[in-house]
């Protein structure tokens, strides 16, 4: 699944070498290949990257449903700014590590790895 949709007429392709070719053929007709690296999977119930299952994206706080005055808190490096936010340090690492894994491959291992060199 998904974090956001593709444009239409997209496919998603997957193969079996670390490296894409530059084309493929479907009815000898040629289609361009590009990279697709997906966004990092946010919990929508605590909003800590990685995995997907709520607490406020903006506040970090569970149960909080109404307009609030509250500086926004980040819940995966508590920064003041909203857990979803494109500048977020931790979004930042795991987008990289995303990347990463589109561009050669790679496991969950090689995920956890990656994130312990940057400490």
């Amino acid at each position: 699944m998904f974090s956001h949709p593709l444009l239409p007429n997209t496919f998603v392709l997957t193969f079996d070498s670390p490296t894409t070719p530059p084309e493929v053929k479907a009815v000898y007709v040629p289609f361009k290949v590009r990279l697709y690296v997906p966004t990092p999977m946010r919990c929508f119930r605590c909003q800590r990257y990685g995995y997907g299952l709520e607490i406020c994206f903006k506040y970090g706080e569970p149960g909080h449903r109404s307009v609030c005055e509250k500086v926004p808190k980040c819940i995966n490096n508590k920064g003041d700014h909203a857990a979803n936010a494109k500048t977020c340090p931790k979004y930042l690492e795991e987008q990289a590590i995303l990347r990463h894994r589109a561009q050669n491959g790679g496991t969950q291992k090689l995920r956890s790895s990656l994130s312990s060199e940057k400490r």
